[in-house]
């Protein structure tokens, strides 16, 4: 008789499954991905980051990213990045579902509470992997961005 080990694997944020999948121990898992489409992303270490100096200069510049602020609601208002938005990390997936083909071209910038960019890294991870090609995490996040004596906007939700 000959025994298999099956497993499951499903990452899952709110209500929005960001990757699954299903196998046995004794074989590779490959997935395959459309001609032309981004690949996905499996671990947070792969999202892309952008430095705080590299988001302040495209913020002046003429293609302005959309910027996330993914902290909670009375961080947000203590101060963030101007012009950013704030979505909450478990209201990301309601956001990312609001979104037209055409925000998906825009580039976005988020950003969380710690240095070690856990939340905007899985935010990168869901939003590339529903077709934002431009997706990025802040480096060392909130703290990092007022770190480098970046310009911070103060007040209500926008």
């Amino acid at each position: 008789m000959k025994r298999s080990t099956w497993w499951v694997l499903a990452v899952v944020v709110g209500s929005q499954t960001l990757m699954w999948g299903v196998g046995m121990a004794t074989e590779q898992v490959r997935t395959t991905v459309p001609a032309g489409a981004p690949a996905m992303l499996q671990r947070t270490e792969d999202a892309p980051r952008i430095e705080p100096v590299a988001l302040a200069k495209q913020l002046a510049g003429p293609v302005k990213p959309i910027v996330i602020d993914l902290r909670q609601d009375k961080d947000f208002q203590l101060g963030h990045v101007p012009g950013a938005i704030h979505v909450s990390f478990e209201n990301l997936g309601a956001w990312l579902g609001k979104q037209s083909a055409a925000t998906k071209r825009v580039p976005v910038v988020l950003y969380c509470a710690c240095q070690a960019e856990h939340s905007s890294a899985a935010g990168v991870m869901m939003l590339r992997n529903n077709g934002f090609r431009e997706a990025l995490a802040l480096r060392g996040s909130w703290k990092a961005w007022e770190a480098a004596g970046q310009a911070v906007q103060r007040g209500p939700k926008i």
